[in-house]
């Protein structure tokens, strides 16, 4: 499992998200399923040009209903190796996500699949902290700003899941962009390289 989170809003963490899952399912054939856990405004399926379906908020809604086949029913396939997970709730509704639901969801899915790459924010929602802990690798996706240096600090700090042995990967999104930040300005601050 590997969890895409952007430090801020509009940073690329989903494109991000998206095309790593393309990578991995169509070109380098490996099972893979893209997880959007967000269920009202998740942008995965859309990127895609897929329309999801209620399968994924019925597994978290109901995670003891969760098993290797109903993760493939509800997942929609893109390739025979790229499959996308992901629902699209109205605004008004509120998802309810049952507690255990991520554990269960992960476990059904890695009987089947060999890479999960969540689009997971961070948001105070105990489902997505569920998946950010549950990940082997952390990837953030910042933009060249002050806001997102302090974000990403942020989120590096959280601490590391029990499977996850190495730090979160920092991908530098729109580098160049007028007005941000240079590249050694936002390693300065992090006190680390970007990836």
């Amino acid at each position: 499992l590997l969890t895409v989170t952007g430090a801020c809003g509009g940073a690329g963490a989903s494109t991000v998200a998206v095309n790593l899952a393309w990578h991995f399912g169509l070109m380098a054939r490996r099972h893979t399923v893209l997880l959007d856990p967000n269920v009202q405004t998740g942008i995965a399926a859309f990127l895609l040009n897929i329309q999801p379906g209620s399968g994924l908020r019925i597994a978290l809604e109901a995670p003891e209903r969760i098993d290797a086949l109903l993760a493939e029913r509800a997942a929609h396939p893109v390739g025979d190796r790229l499959h996308v997970l992901a629902a699209e709730e109205k605004l008004g509704a509120s998802p309810v996500h049952a507690p255990g639901a991520a554990s269960q969801l992960m476990a059904a899915l890695r009987r089947r699949y060999n890479f999960i790459v969540g689009d997971v924010a961070f948001v105070p929602v105990p489902l997505y902290r569920d998946l950010l802990d549950a990940a082997q690798q952390r990837i953030l996706v910042m933009e060249p700003s002050l806001a997102a240096v302090r974000d990403t600090l942020r989120l590096a700090g959280l601490p590391a899941g029990p499977s996850q042995v190495r730090r979160p990967v920092v991908v530098l999104n729109r580098l160049g962009r007028p007005g941000g930040l240079t590249r050694r300005q936002i390693e300065d601050a992090l006190h680390m390289k970007v990836d």
